[in-house]
């Protein structure tokens, strides 16, 4: 496990001044998703498609915050957190920090934006997880409970990105 998160840690450290440029929000199970960095290029269901090299995926509850405000989190409407996350667009990570036990993460982006993200699903399957965090075409996943996993990033067809 120690191994593990250094890569984490490593990985986590090389994103650093990547820029959020494409965000997609979703009030179904609170999911939100950033692409930064590069763009690549990633084989899906509907064809060709482009990412960021850098991409962040949450599956559960989150809070987005500026100074010492909310703006928007994942029980707000689907136009509060369209419109609040929009915020994160031309921002650049500046760190990511994760949280044992159970891996929550807060990404802080200059303009002193924080997302926080709260692994609150414990006990599901563990084919489920809290978020996901890519680089180039490597995978981490934070599941359920202490679980975390790395993985390939599926359909990548052209990646020069610092995996």
């Amino acid at each position: 496990m120690t191994h593990l998160i250094e890569e984490i840690l490593e990985a986590f450290h090389k994103v650093r001044g990547m820029s959020c440029w494409n965000l997609y929000c979703c009030t179904v199970g609170s999911t939100l998703s950033l692409h930064c960095g590069k763009t690549i290029k990633v084989e899906g269901l509907r064809g060709i498609d482009f990412e960021g090299e850098c991409h962040i995926l949450v599956w559960v509850e989150w809070r987005l915050e500026k100074d010492d405000d909310a703006i928007c989190s994942s029980t707000c409407t689907e136009e509060q957190i369209c419109e609040g996350a929009k915020i994160l667009l031309d921002q650049t990570i500046e760190s990511i920090e994760i949280f044992p036990p159970v891996w929550d993460a807060t990404i802080t982006f200059s303009s002193n934006i924080r997302l926080k993200i709260f692994c609150n699903s414990l006990y599901e399957p563990d084919t489920m997880t809290n978020w996901d965090f890519c680089l180039g075409k490597t995978s981490f996943f934070f599941g359920r409970g202490k679980h975390i996993e790395k993985g390939t990033r599926r359909g990548v067809l052209d990646d020069d990105s610092p995996s």
